[in-house]
C-alpha cells in the first residue's frame, strides 16, 4: 500500500532488490492478464466511471504532449498509466464475491502491518531519521521524521510506516479504517473479532503518531459519516466508553501532538500552512492561465520554481542542489493540482468519475438494504466512507499517484459493475459461481 506508483524498471536505495522483484511480479501478472484477455477474446469490463478514468488518463497524455517540458513530464504520465493498468486488472479479475472479499482482507492486513511498523518506528530511536537537509528536510523518509516545528520547541516524532511520509500514512490509514467495520460484520468468531478490533486500535494509534492535522480533521469526518450510516451504533454504554477513552487519550497524548495538531495557531500561523497557501495560489492562477489542457502532468512544479516567493525559492534550491525532481512538487491540494496540470477538462473528468463512483455505491447500498443483504450493505457503506475520506484528504494532499486510492477505487467500481449478491456464499471447497458478464 505504501507510496506512490513507480515507473516500472526504476529502482533505488536500500530496497532496490525488493522493488525490482515486486515490479517483475507485477509486470508479469499484468502481461499474463492481457495475453489471457486477447487469446480468449474476452470482453473488457467497462462502465461509465471506468471510461471516464481512462479518458482522464488519455487527456493527461494530450496535456503532456502539448508541454515544452515533455522529457521531464513523460515519466509522470508513465506512472499514471501504470496505475491505470493495475486498476483495470483489478476491476476485471475481482469478478466474484469471494475474490472481492479476499482483496479487501489483503488490504486490511497490509494496513495493520503498516500501523505496527509505524508504532515500532516511534518507539525505537534508531528508526528516527532526523531533520537534516535534502530529502529529510521535506520529511521524505522511510523512518520516523523528527519535526522541530512546535510552539514550545519540543520535537514531534512523526512516523511514516514506510509510506515515505507521515501525510501519506495518515491518508492510507483513514481509507483503511472504515473497511475494518465491513470485515468485523462478516465474521462470527470472537477471537477474529478481537483481532480486528486490535488492528483497528493499532491503526488509530499510528494515525495519532503521524502528528498530522489532516488525520484529526478527516478522522472526525470519517467518524461522523460512519455514525450517519449507522455502521457504528451508539448506545449509552458505548458513549460512556468513548468519552472515558477520550479522557485517557488526552492524558496519554504526547505534548508535541497537542501543540502541533490541537493548537488553533498551528492552523493559521505555521510555516507549512503559509507555504501551502503560496502553492495553491499559484496552482489556481495556472488553471486560469491554461484552462483547457493545463501544464501537463507534473507541470505545476516546473512552473512554480520560477515564482518569486519563499516557498518557490526553497523548492528551487531542492531541485538545483539536492536532486529533487520538479514534477514531484505538489500543491497540497489534488484538485488544484489536477486543474493546473490537466486543465478544467482533466479536472472535470476526474470529478465526474468520482461522483459516479460514490453514487453507484450509494445506490447499491440501498438495494442491499432492501434485499436484506447485510454483508453487501456493510461493504458498500465502508467503501463509500473510504472514498469520501480520500476525497477530503485530497483537499490537503496531492494524492493522484498514491496506490491506495486506486486500489479502493477499483473495489468501489466493481460492486455496481457485477451486481453481486453477497447472500449467496459458495460452500467451503465448492466451486465459485462466475459473475454474469457486465
Amino acid at each position: 500500500l505504501s507510496g506512490s506508483g513507480g515507473i516500472i524498471g526504476f529502482v533505488g536505495g536500500e530496497d532496490a532488490m525488493a522493488l525490482t522483484l515486486a515490479k517483475v511480479c507485477g509486470t508479469t501478472a499484468l502481461a499474463a492478464w492481457i495475453i489471457n484477455l486477447l487469446t480468449r477474446k474476452s470482453r473488457l469490463a467497462l462502465n461509465g466511471p471506468i471510461l471516464l478514468l481512462v479518458g482522464f488518463c488519455g487527456w493527461a497524455l494530450f496535456s503532456a504532449l502539448l508541454s515544452p517540458n515533455l522529457s521531464l513530464q513523460w515519466p509522470e504520465w508513465v506512472r499514471l498509466i501504470t496505475l491505470l493498468g493495475y486498476f483495470l486488472l483489478a476491476v476485471n479479475t475481482l469478478n466474484t464475491p469471494r475474490a472481492l472479499r479476499t482483496y479487501i482482507l489483503v488490504l486490511l492486513l497490509c494496513g495493520a502491518v503498516m500501523a505496527a511498523v509505524a508504532v515500532i518506528q516511534y518507539v525505537l530511536p534508531q528508526a528516527h531519521a532526523g531533520n537534516g537537509g535534502g530529502w529529510g528536510a521535506l520529511g521524505v523518509t522511510e523512518g520516523a521524521f523528527v519535526d522541530q516545528e512546535s510552539l514550545q520547541g519540543e520535537a514531534a516524532i512523526r512516523v511514516s510506516g514506510r509510506a515515505g511520509h507521515s501525510n501519506w500514512l495518515a491518508m492510507i490509514l483513514l481509507m483503511i479504517l472504515p473497511l475494518n467495520l465491513y470485515w468485523f460484520s462478516t465474521v462470527e468468531r470472537y477471537s477474529l473479532k478481537a483481532f480486528i478490533l486490535f488492528a483497528a486500535a493499532l491503526e488509530a494509534l499510528a494515525l495519532v503518531l503521524t502528528f498530522t492535522r489532516t488525520g484529526l480533521l478527516i478522522g472526525a469526518m470519517v467518524l461522523f459519516v460512519l455514525l450517519v450510516k449507522n455502521m457504528v451504533r451508539v448506545t449509552p454504554q458505548r458513549l460512556f466508553a468513548f468519552l472515558l477513552g477520550l479522557v485517557l487519550v488526552w492524558i496519554a497524548l504526547p505534548g508535541p501532538y497537542k501543540e502541533r495538531v490541537l493548537s488553533p495557531k498551528q492552523y493559521t500561523q505555521s510555516t507549512s500552512v503559509r507555504s501551502r497557501v503560496q502553492l495553491q495560489e499559484a496552482a489556481a492562477r495556472y488553471l486560469v492561465e491554461h484552462p483547457v489542457a493545463g501544464l501537463g502532468p507534473g507541470g505545476f512544479g516546473i512552473e512554480f520554481i520560477h515564482e518569486n516567493n519563499r516557498t518557490a525559492q526553497t523548492m528551487k534550491y531542492m531541485v538545483e542542489h539536492e536532486g529533487w525532481s520538479p514534477v514531484f512538487i505538489g500543491t497540497h491540494n489534488m484538485f488544484l493540482q489536477l486543474g493546473a496540470d490537466t486543465g478544467a477538462v482533466g479536472l472535470g473528468l476526474f470529478l465526474v468519475f468520482f461522483y459516479l463512483a460514490v453514487r453507484g455505491l450509494s445506490i447499491h447500498e440501498q438495494r442491499y438494504r432492501e434485499k436484506g443483504d447485510i454483508h453487501g450493505q456493510a461493504l458498500t457503506s465502508a467503501l463509500f466512507t473510504s472514498l469520501l475520506a480520500f476525497f477530503f484528504c485530497a483537499i490537503f494532499l496531492h494524492a493522484l499517484q498514491q496506490k491506495i486510492w486506486w486500489m479502493v477505487a477499483a473495489a468501489a467500481v466493481v460492486v455496481p459493475l457485477y451486481e453481486f449478491d453477497f447472500r449467496e456464499q459458495p460452500k467451503r471447497g465448492g466451486p465459485e459461481t462466475e459473475a454474469p458478464a457486465p
